[in-house]
């Protein structure tokens, strides 16, 4: 009984691992598979396009109407959460920088002086 059973389990087993390799070829005729999957040109992507994109700040600008600028140059002066915002970054900035500032070399200089002065003994 114990026979049979290892033997069901290793045929079990052998045909599973089998299994697993159905699909799989390999070896000195293998050809890679066409890619399946076209991409369209919208989101094909040329070398030039690696780079990060600068972004205009003041993109209102483009229309050209100063009440508009005054109006986003007052919301701006007069937002606390912007104001707010902004002094979290430059905390953030100034935590990163103090951070980074342990892996640069220090130089310590210590020194030390002692004057000892023997008393005259009279006898």
């Amino acid at each position: 009984m114990k026979r049979a059973l290892s033997l069901t389990i290793s045929i079990i087993a052998a045909l599973a691992l089998t299994g697993c390799g159905i699909g799989l070829r390999v070896g000195p005729g293998y050809e890679r598979p066409a890619d399946e999957l076209a991409v369209a040109d919208s989101f094909a992507q040329s070398d030039a396009d690696t780079g990060f994109a600068r972004i205009d700040t003041r993109w209102w600008e483009v229309f050209g109407d100063p009440d508009l600028d005054s109006l986003v140059d007052e919301a701006i002066a007069n937002n606390l959460d912007i104001r707010r915002a902004s002094y979290v970054v430059l905390e953030l900035e100034a935590r990163n920088a103090q951070a980074r500032a342990g892996r640069l070399p220090s130089i310590n200089l210590s020194g030390q002086y002692q004057k000892q002065e023997t008393p005259e003994v009279s006898l």
